[in-house]
């Protein structure tokens, strides 16, 4: 991977990205010298050209100009002149009707919102909850299905979750939606998650760590991690949010390394020294059981920090 390009994936993004065929696709669905709004969708946003495209993405880290950095789940829609919405949420249920409601509220009607819908064995309740989807598309508008229209690239993190769980890889495919809209539903209410977490940027490698009201407090003691059940070697087994045991993880890497560290003030404040002047090899011997995750070493190309807020 480039280091000019997009960071490696992150769990805490869901960051699934169609694969280059299946982003070709898409694109020949749009037809003329039309607009596009593209919701979570950088991997179509990166193959289109001029100013016919406006990418809305949380992540700050993108590799076109057009793009705001706008929180889907919790901030306001915009205003936009789009004749084509291409959105890929992440697959549940609530960030759906988030989502298409505030496509719905930021494009003019009959707008054409395309978007993948997850496959019936995702989950137990995965066909009933695509039937309540599927119901309320139908008030506002009609749409239309293509099977197996979208494959996605399996991610690091989500190889490793296999490799670790002993699980068979499943390539990621889904139907796509072509949902026309007439009239525009209302706003389904925010998404709120307390979660707050600082975000660091190693060249291509992610490294989260969850913050709390108390974190400021906490004391000089030395950084430990502590494994959490389930784990193994390090690597979270899972690539669910409704996984047993999530709730628990304050530092999670790119690479799907999780842990609980005690001391998360600190381990900050030694990544921020990071930014600042390097990270050598007397700072990486205060990280105790980190030492053996795969944070990259200096010199680095690139060093970003940002705060996320779900």
């Amino acid at each position: 991977m480039s280091i000019l390009d997009r960071p490696d994936p992150h769990p805490l993004d869901f960051d699934w990205r169609f694969d280059e065929e299946s982003t070709k696709r898409i694109i020949d669905l749009f037809s003329g010298n039309t607009n596009v709004l593209c919701l979570g969708t950088p991997s179509v946003s990166t193959k289109l050209s001029g100013d016919n495209y406006i990418l809305v993405d949380w992540h700050p880290f993108q590799t076109v100009e057009n793009h705001l950095r706008v929180n889907i789940n919790q901030h306001s829609p915009i205003i936009t002149n789009s004749d084509y919405v291409i959105m890929d949420p992440p697959w549940y249920l609530d960030i759906y009707f988030r989502w298409i409601s505030w496509a719905c509220n930021s494009v003019k009607p009959n707008t054409k919102i395309l978007f993948p819908i997850w496959p019936d064995e995702t989950r137990p309740d995965a066909i009933n909850e695509k039937k309540q989807l599927f119901d309320w598309l139908s008030i506002w508008g009609e749409y239309s299905l293509s099977r197996n229209f979208i494959s996605y690239d399996t991610p690091y993190f989500e190889i490793l979750s296999n490799v670790k769980s002993n699980t068979k890889p499943n390539p990621r495919v889904a139907d796509l939606v072509v949902f026309t809209f007439h009239s525009s539903p209302p706003l389904f209410d925010p998404i709120v998650n307390n979660d707050t977490w600082v975000r660091y940027v190693f060249d291509n490698y992610q490294l989260a760590i969850r913050v709390t009201d108390s974190t400021s407090s906490e004391s000089n003691e030395k950084i430990e991690v502590q494994f959490i059940n389930g784990m193994k070697d390090w690597i979270w087994p899972s690539v669910s949010k409704r996984a047993i045991g999530r709730e628990n993880i304050n530092i999670w890497s790119s690479n799907n390394e999780v842990g609980i560290v005690n001391n998360t003030q600190n381990l900050i404040s030694l990544l921020d020294k990071a930014i600042e002047s390097g990270f050598y090899e007397e700072d990486r011997s205060t990280l105790g059981e980190l030492i053996n995750w795969n944070i990259p070493l200096p010199p680095y190309k690139r060093i970003i920090k940002w705060n996320q807020r779900n």
